[in-house]
């Protein structure tokens, strides 16, 4: 009896030190669990948003009769991104309010009804309806994630910010084959590929719980809203870097064709080797940021992706085509990773990380609907190395203007 009055207080008196914990400690010890939540909210990006594409021809070819069809198509391929965008900001205030793990938890559940809804649909209109709504889960997932990892010591939160973009770019090149495999016969199976991050759900369950602050003070609010406090000179870079990204992703394929290379295997082979690059440049930005600091980071990464355009600008030969590509994927991963943490050290800590997240999401990827129209006036008018020429040139300028910001940060 005096064992279980013992053990029983000894419980009593953790629950109350967990429970005096101040704020923000219990996101120094996450469990391997928490960690594994927060680690794969990248692969939302490349799953929910980008992953289908092998099965829209499929899908194409089964609704040719229907009016608009091949329209429909291409916004059911397309339509997340933006909503993804333009659903971030709003995401990052419902992480501010509900907390982490609330928000986390939702969009999980919005992300996998509705993404597999579709294998049973029979309507265009509905199939796009669902994709949007995709496109809002994969905004409540990765700024929940991308805020509590803000939340995380600096020590271990780089290290996170890098191991999100690796595991999401290293789980995509496997969703990718997986949804071709799937769409062969049918394209409804293709959608059940959304099934795979069901489990973050259970991981998300050993998130903290949200505990009520005393809110923002008077000049972090008005900070939120003005641009949630993110230098806007950062805001543009992430719009350009955005472009880059959907540059090598979507346009390359474009120019290795205008450079004679129009076998899928080999044009396959060249965006596999940036695909590898994307990884070796994600996968040491937690080791790099260590020694040079998140402002090096995206000065070195916008750098390395201007060059790369350089390269792809002045052409040449198959091997100077694939170091530019390998430099830009390089350069991109680590940028993706550097801007989302130099906006969380620029709010400082009395700043709101969720609001700061959904802002920089808005200009990485909204501006990227764009790029499609521009670089196909430039890429028909000037030949597709112009546009590389263009993004190398946006790329400078960009860098130039942060680097200004920089100096006269410094100076006051």
């Amino acid at each position: 009896m005096f064992a279980m009055r013992e053990n029983l207080s000894t419980w009593q008196a953790c629950t109350k030190k967990a429970r005096n914990r101040p704020p923000g400690d219990e996101w120094s010890s996450l469990n391997l669990a928490a960690k594994g939540a927060l680690a794969i909210v990248g692969t939302f990006i490349s799953v929910g948003l980008f992953s289908l594409g092998a099965a829209l021809p499929p899908l194409q070819a089964d609704f040719a009769d229907e009016p608009n069809a091949a329209l429909l198509i291409q916004l059911i391929g397309s339509v997340g991104a933006p909503a993804f965008a333009l659903a971030s900001p709003l995401a990052g205030r419902l992480v501010s309010r509900y907390g982490v793990r609330a928000i986390y938890l939702a969009s999980v559940l919005i992300f996998t009804i509705a993404g597999i809804a579709p294998a049973v649909s029979d309507s265009l209109i509905v199939i796009l309806a669902l994709r949007v709504i995709v496109g809002i889960g994969v905004a409540g997932a990765f700024t929940a994630g991308m805020a509590g990892i803000a939340r995380m010591p600096e020590s271990q939160r780089h290290i996170m910010y890098g191991l999100t973009a690796f595991i999401g770019g290293g789980l995509a090149i496997f969703a990718y084959p997986l949804v071709g495999s799937l769409a062969a016969a049918d394209w409804r199976p293709a959608f059940l590929v959304h099934l795979m991050l069901l489990p973050a759900a259970i991981m998300a369950l050993f998130l903290p719980r949200h505990r009520q602050t005393a809110g923002l003070s008077a000049v972090a609010a008005k900070a939120v809203g003005r641009l949630a406090g993110v230098p806007p000179q950062l805001l543009l870079a992430a719009a350009v870097g955005g472009w880059a990204i959907v540059s090598t992703s979507i346009y390359s394929p474009f120019y290795l064709a205008a450079k004679g290379v129009t076998n899928p295997e080999r044009v396959g082979m060249v965006l596999s080797v940036m695909a590898m690059c994307s990884l070796a440049g994600s996968g040491s930005y937690g080791f790099a940021q260590k020694w040079l600091g998140t402002k090096v980071m995206v000065f070195l990464a916008m750098v390395l992706s201007a060059v790369g355009c350089v390269l792809l600008a002045v052409g040449g030969a198959l091997p100077l085509v694939i170091v530019g590509l390998g430099l830009m994927g390089a350069g991109l991963a680590m940028f993706g990773a550097a801007s989302y943490a130099l906006a969380i050290e620029s709010i400082g800590i009395a700043g709101d990380p969720g609001a700061a997240t959904g802002m920089v999401s808005l200009a990485l990827y909204l501006p990227q609907v764009l790029f499609p129209l521009v670089a196909g006036v430039v890429g028909g008018a000037f030949g597709p190395p112009m546009v590389y020429a263009m993004l190398a040139v946006m790329l400078a300028v960009a860098t130039a203007v942060l680097a200004v910001r920089r100096s006269s940060a410094a100076s006051a």
